[in-house]
């Protein structure tokens, strides 16, 4: 990795944020020729390691010796700002692949899951040096290999967020609830049952910590020693007493803030600010994002009438089902109120009451562990699902404001 970044005159990181500022503060130390930074933020955010921050593409630098090195951490962007590089005729590289080569210390010998929780920068939902080690160390054929579960456990939110990747604008009345706990524990008791390993366990909905058992949920997650990393993804917007979050301290839970700040009032704001103070104070694990200067509307959830051939083409191509390791490893699963679902939108549409689709989610207590396997094999190995009529290629278009506020049309059920 040395040697290939050396042969360049200019190297400019894209993404100023934490991620970029490590790597650039190792690219320093080893002499490389750090350039300048781009970053959508720059009009706030001027300097990285003393380099200069820009905008991205307004510095031409497109001779043979200039690299590109791609640190934009958000997956919501990252497609859409790959293929502008690409378009611009760029020479670019993963961050992620200088990051693994050069800095991350993880290997079959010392494997430490914690590791990576306690280093802010890292991105284990896209490590694929995380995954290559998970599949090493724990490949069985007789039980699933999860890289990434998604639990639902609240249909409720403190907020409403225009462009809601889990569309939680959309919720009737109704169906705005909590799960019951007793549900999601056993859930969880189901998902440890038929996964030899998952790499990471996300505590969603919604806001997770507006449900009153979110302690009680998350003891259950960390009991379980073949669930490496615990991720709660939070607005930060939420009232819960010392007492409860004294009970989230495990070496292996990170609790992250989305950061809405341009979205949002100052008293939310301010709240948001108070609760980050309190769990630092509290010495958890607390992780701010910066503020997310793009972000993208999801995909309607109504029938587009698609056939069978445009649902193959669809699910063949879906992030969601990458065939990495002849998909030895499930990339994804969405575990909600006794159900498995093998993508967001077969668990938003079920959830939502657009449709119900029986043939495109497994409900967890009619089979034994065996079966179980059975069955997830046998989901993910279709070639489409029912709900893929209601997917398309492409998410939507990209909106300047993360986390705006307000209802869109084309979202109601």
């Amino acid at each position: 990795m040395i040697k290939f970044l050396s042969q360049f005159s200019r190297i400019i990181i894209w993404g100023a944020g934490h991620f970029g500022t490590v790597l650039g503060r190792e690219l320093l130390k080893r002499g490389l020729p750090l350039y300048c930074y781009w970053d959508l933020r720059a009009d706030n955010v001027k300097t990285c390691n003393d380099y200069p921050v820009y905008k991205p593409f307004c510095d031409e630098q497109k001779e043979e010796k200039a690299l590109v090195i791609f640190g934009v951490t958000s997956g919501l962007i990252q497609q859409a700002s790959i293929k502008k590089l690409r378009d611009g005729g760029y020479g670019y590289i993963a961050g992620m692949k200088v990051y693994q080569e050069l800095i991350c210390p993880q290997s079959l010998e010392n494997y430490d899951i914690t590791e990576c929780c306690n280093r802010v920068e890292c991105n284990v939902d896209t490590c694929n040096k995380l995954n290559s080690l998970i599949f090493e160390k724990y490949y069985n054929p007789n039980q699933i290999l999860l890289e990434t579960g998604y639990l639902f456990i609240t249909q409720r939110c403190s907020l409403k967020c225009k462009y809601c990747i889990a569309y939680m604008n959309s919720y009737t009345e109704e169906r705005r609830l909590d799960f019951e706990t007793s549900r999601i524990l056993s859930d969880i008791d189901r998902l440890s049952e038929i996964c030899v390993y998952i790499k990471r366990i996300v505590v969603y909905g919604g806001e997770p910590f507006l449900h009153p058992n979110i302690d009680k949920i998350v003891e259950r997650l960390a009991q379980k020693p073949n669930i490496g990393i615990i991720d709660i993804v939070s607005n930060g917007i939420y009232k819960q007493s010392e007492e409860a979050l004294k009970t989230l301290d495990y070496k292996n839970l990170r609790i992250e803030f989305s950061n809405y700040e341009e979205a949002i009032t100052a008293k939310q704001l301010a709240v948001r600010d108070d609760n980050y103070r309190k769990l630092q104070e509290l010495g958890l694990n607390p992780f701010l994002h910066h503020a997310t200067p793009e972000w993208i509307k999801p995909r309607t959830f109504h029938d587009k009438h698609l056939n069978i051939e445009e649902m193959e083409r669809l699910k063949k191509g879906c992030d969601y089902f990458r065939k990495g390791r002849g998909n030895k490893i499930k990339q994804s699963m969405i575990i909600a109120n006794g159900r498995l679902y093998p993508c967001r939108m077969a668990c938003s549409v079920h959830t939502l009451g657009v449709s119900d689709y029986k043939e495109d989610y497994i409900e967890v207590d009619k089979y034994s562990s065996e079966e179980l396997v059975a069955a997830v094999e046998e989901l993910y190995g279709r070639k489409c699902f029912s709900t893929c009529r209601h997917c398309e290629e492409k998410q939507g278009e990209i909106t300047p404001i993360a986390g705006e506020q307000g209802f869109d049309e084309r979202y109601r059920v």
